[in-house]
């Protein structure tokens, strides 16, 4: 049966799987693999090693192979997932000549899980989320098996005593409990709960009940033989490799970025109030239900029942690390209040642990049926047979066209353009905002492209190797000028760099940052290109006399401010593109408030595009260098807007529509008083854009 579900698994995800990355954080995993660097914080050594092994195959392109990893890995969850509900099943539901219902409703909890809309995007993409899963539910096995005592011997197989089997099962568990932790921060909770389980166990093995300290230590040497893959990170830290966030080469930021400390400061996590705590709670387990629909969560809340009356003990441990899954991250901010999409991929711990639930409950209420019934065998196994396929095929059914991504090639065709939307020898000033610094390490490693750049990770939270980019003898003077100062912190210490850079630099070299707050000084501009800025120092033109205006719209908010017209570069364009419009105001008496310009899209039905991958379109008008409060009366204001066609657009028609708001948050749009406008509530309805299809 193993063998059946990888086949059946395997072939499927890699034939729905991507051509190339289509994740966020795909371009850096493919690129940091492939160079062998540190991803961002914690590494992810584990996967990175992987990867590099994966690369070397000689199919596909490098981001195709890496994709193929985590089919791999997300078949060998699946297999885990239905020997362990087939161990379940058969302590809890230990019946004579039912091992064939047992296997077949394991398998069935096993591929419902394959099959899940959380568990399968991530099965055919470059992400961490299958490698995770598979060394967790290797660990949970593991734990089940130690926990679970009965286990029929082979015939004609060398007798172990369950002494010693139970042994061999806590090392091994120790090793996989320090590969957790090796792999990711967040799995510290599950590497605790597993040591603690394999302490208290391994001490006292045998029977005559005392502590067995040679058991401990073998058990400890195990854990930090998992341990021991985080020693990739210092290692390579010191090479310099091309991508090295984190920069681990000293004890001190190595110790901050496998720790996660390295986030605090950035990260809302057990900070957040209590009211979000309370949602991210009743998310996660109304998830459940949207995971495997509401009849098959009742089936698995009958697993529940079952296991709490008849094995209490194996309930506990698979409870234990689904309570921990939800615990952990009900102390994240998980958007709630923002009104985002709720991450359900972090729950994969608890899907896994009801996937076994589910198969439980379905056995359970299999063999009650069975018993009930004077059907002959032929009828029975006909009806079990049905019953499985219509288990399978909902799942099934329901994903396969959200989840198939084998031609899926907006995310690289968005990527590519927004690499070349830079010019020639630019410097990049980055906080990673919006993925734009993966996407150009991508180009850069694995394509060879526009090497011309030089990216600089700005963002204070993360210590990189700034400073060591500036070796570089093009920034001669930045190193001249700060040589021998001395910096209060880190935020100084870029802060001071940047000044220098842009002050040395400027005149010469084209200046990109992606964030369009902070980080450089005021006497700065920032020109939207996209979802990247061009720094300048000179101010553009934004009071305009007798403009040429191609397209009239004449709307006025509220009395005071008139949207005269615009003019469009042009009026179509492809993904990753942008539309470029220049937006031409007029006062129509003193403004005494300070307003800031909404941009809505909505496509041809009136629906609103989000604005994933790209900044919020909301912006101070002329780029923020002249506030409306100080707008005379009469003059005409031309402001410029780059609208990024980003990743929530599909080929078709989409509008651009305008509001005039207060700048403070939450602050009413202003009412639109002109009549003849075509308006959308409060947004006057403008330019009509097109985008193109790319296949």
């Amino acid at each position: 049966m193993p063998l059946l579900i990888f086949i059946l698994t395997f072939l499927l995800y890699i034939t729905t799987a991507a051509p190339g990355i289509l994740l966020p954080d795909s371009p850096e995993f493919v690129a940091a693999s492939f160079s062998l660097g540190v991803a961002h914080p914690p590494g992810y050594s584990f996967y990175l090693l992987f990867g590099k092994v994966f690369s070397f195959l000689p199919i596909g392109n490098l981001a195709w192979r890496m994709n193929l990893m985590s089919a791999l890995f997300a078949s060998l969850v699946v297999i885990c997932v239905y020997i362990l509900a087939n161990r379940v099943i058969e302590v809890t539901l230990p019946e004579k000549k039912t091992e064939i219902i047992n296997k077949s409703f394991a398998f069935i909890g096993a591929l419902i899980l394959a099959f899940s809309h959380s568990f399968w995007p991530y099965a055919v993409n470059t992400e961490a989320y299958s490698t995770s899963s598979f060394l967790l539910s290797v660990a949970i096995l593991l734990l089940i098996l130690c926990v679970s005592t009965e286990e029929k011997i082979p015939a004609g197989t060398a007798f172990i005593s369950p002494s010693e089997k139970r042994g061999r099962r806590l090392y091994l568990l120790s090793l996989f409990s320090g590969l957790l932790l090796a792999f990711h921060t967040v799995n510290l909770i599950y590497a605790a709960l597993f040591v603690g389980f394999v302490v208290v166990t391994t001490t006292y093995m045998d029977s005559k009940k005392e502590i067995k300290i040679e058991n401990l230590l073998l058990a400890l040497s195990f854990f930090l033989l998992g341990l021991s893959v985080l020693f990739y990170l210092p290692i390579r830290s010191v090479t310099s490799p091309f991508i090295n966030i984190g920069d681990s080469s000293k004890w001190e930021d190595f110790f901050k970025t496998v720790t996660g400390k390295i986030y605090i400061g950035e990260l809302s996590l057990f900070s957040i109030p209590f009211r979000e705590k309370a949602y991210n709670l009743l998310y996660s387990v109304k998830s459940i239900g949207h995971q495997f629909t509401l009849p098959l969560t009742g089936i698995g809340l009958v697993g529940i029942y079952l296991l709490i009356k008849k094995k209490i003990m194996v309930f506990v441990m698979l409870l234990s690390v689904a309570l921990a899954n939800i615990l952990f991250f009900l102390n994240y901010d998980l958007g709630a209040s923002r009104n985002e999409p709720f991450p359900s991929q972090l729950f994969l711990p608890l899907y896994i642990i009801f996937s076994v639930f589910l198969s439980v409950g379905l056995a359970g209420i299999a063999k009650w049926a069975i018993s009930r019934g004077n059907l002959s065998t032929v009828t029975k196994f006909s009806s079990l047979s049905l019953v499985i396929i219509l288990l399978i095929r909902f799942p099934f059914y329901e994903n396969y066209k959200a989840t198939d991504s084998s031609r899926d090639h907006y995310f690289y065709e968005f990527g590519k353009r927004r690499a070349e939307a830079f010019e020639p020898n630019s410097v990049f000033l980055c906080t990673n905002s919006k993925n734009s610094l993966f996407f150009l390490w991508y180009f850069n490693v694995i394509e060879n492209r526009r090497l011309d750049i030089d990216s600089m990770l700005i963002n204070p939270f993360i210590k990189t190797s700034l400073e060591k980019t500036l070796k570089d003898p093009k920034f001669e003077n930045v190193l001249k000028e700060l040589k021998g100062k001395i910096f209060n912190n880190t935020i100084e210490v870029r802060s001071r760099i940047m000044d220098s850079l842009l002050k040395n630099y400027l005149s010469r070299l084209p200046f990109y940052i992606n964030h369009p707050e902070g980080y450089i000084g005021k006497q700065y501009v920032r020109i939207p290109a996209g979802n990247i800025y061009r720094i300048q120092a000179t101010l553009p033109e934004v009071i305009v006399k007798n403009p040429s205006i191609e397209n009239r719209i004449d709307a006025v908010y509220s009395d005071n401010i008139m949207l005269i017209g615009y003019n469009m570069d042009s009026p179509s364009a492809h993904i990753g593109e942008s539309i470029k419009l220049s937006l031409f105001w007029k006062a129509l008496q003193k403004i005494d408030k300070d307003y800031k310009f909404v941009v809505l899209i909505t496509d041809e039905d009136g629906r609103i595009i989000g604005k994933k991958f790209s900044d919020p379109f909301s912006h101070k008008p002329a780029y923020g260098i002249y506030p409306t409060s100080k707008w005379r009366n009469g003059e005409i204001i031309k402001d410029k807007v780059d609208i990024l066609i980003h990743l929530g657009f599909s080929p078709g028609i989409f509008y651009i529509n305008l509001a005039v708001g207060g700048e403070g948050r939450g602050e009413e749009l202003l009412p639109i008083t002109s009549e003849d406008t075509v308006t959308e509530g409060r947004f006057v309805q403008t330019a009509k854009v097109e985008v193109l299809q790319d296949y």
